[in-house]
């Protein structure tokens, strides 16, 4: 979890103990500690399968409130997790490395080249970076989905106009 708030939230205060993160103010925010029973009751279903998740399909348990809840734990990476395992998150993180890596070097061409559309790929960026921190506290928001597709789209235009590779990995 501590990695996971790090990638996150970049200013997230490295020497804090994963009982610290658990003990956060949890008489004072009723938001947060709801968060946290969620979080831990959510990785704790996957005990029996923690590289490959529960799967698809089904309603999220949670026990502590109400039992057969389908309330989600409202964070994309403890969704992630719960679902595919700690192979398909690791495999989320590579795929929004390697998209993040193409923006920037598709930012870097267009910068050069003073296209107009640059803003497109800059806004990419800034959605990637924003929803991805807003992931942490909320589950996915497809606003940011379609900005950061609109920044591939005129990334994948640029290719064939200016006739230039990006590599993906």
């Amino acid at each position: 979890i501590l990695m996971i708030l790090r990638i996150a939230n970049p200013f997230f205060p490295v020497k804090m103990t994963c009982d610290d993160i658990l003990m956060y103010e949890e008489e004072n925010n009723n938001t947060w500690s709801w968060r946290i029973i969620q979080w831990k009751a959510q990785l704790r279903s996957i005990a029996n399968t923690p590289f490959v998740g529960l799967g698809f399909g089904g309603y999220w348990e949670l026990s502590e409130f109400a039992e057969g809840s389908g309330v989600s734990p409202h964070n994309l990476y403890v969704q992630i997790t719960v679902k595919l395992g700690i192979i398909g998150l690791f495999l989320y993180l590579l795929t929004i490395l390697s998209i993040t890596r193409y923006l920037l070097q598709g930012l870097h061409i267009l910068r050069k080249r003073k296209d107009p559309e640059l803003t497109l790929i800059i806004t990419a960026l800034i959605a990637l970076a924003g929803s991805h921190t807003f992931y942490f506290a909320y589950a996915l928001d497809p606003i940011s989905i379609l900005f950061l597709g609109l920044g591939i789209a005129v990334l994948l235009d640029k290719i064939k106009t200016y006739s230039f590779t990006i590599t993906l990995v």
